[in-house]
């Protein structure tokens, strides 16, 4: 009998989990983000922080920006997965902004992230 895909996630390096994660943010494929999450997944960043995966997403779509992702460097120690990337705004701005993200990843799935930015990199809106 083969394994469900969702089967095979839990068998991936926790490298790997991340590494799909990010393909499944730039591909806007939610749900296959949502299916890496826990859902006692923890978020941290300089401008939002989030309880659950539905949350973190909630909390994205207001900021109504189109991007994506260029991982520069991924390294595992453990559990743990180090992210340094290149984020590319393209809507409403155009910026690109060098990020890191730090995740756990328990049984499989994302258990939480801390991403850290410079905010002064991030266009204010106009009238601010």
């Amino acid at each position: 009998m083969r394994p469900l895909a969702f089967e095979k996630e839990l068998d991936l390096k926790p490298i790997d989990v991340v590494k799909s994660y990010y393909a499944a943010f730039d591909t806007h494929d939610f749900a296959k983000a949502r299916a890496l999450m826990r859902d006692d997944f923890r978020f941290v960043g300089p401008l939002m922080e989030a309880s659950s995966p539905d949350e973190l997403f909630s909390k994205m779509k207001a900021f109504d920006c189109d991007f994506k992702n260029h991982l520069l460097q991924t390294a595992e120690n453990g559990t743990t997965v180090a992210t340094i990337f290149d984020c590319v705004f393209t809507r409403p701005f155009n910026a690109t902004i060098r990020m890191s993200e730090w995740f756990t990843v328990e049984e499989g799935k994302i258990a939480s992230a801390n991403l850290v930015y410079d905010t002064r990199q991030m266009p204010m809106p106009s009238g601010s």
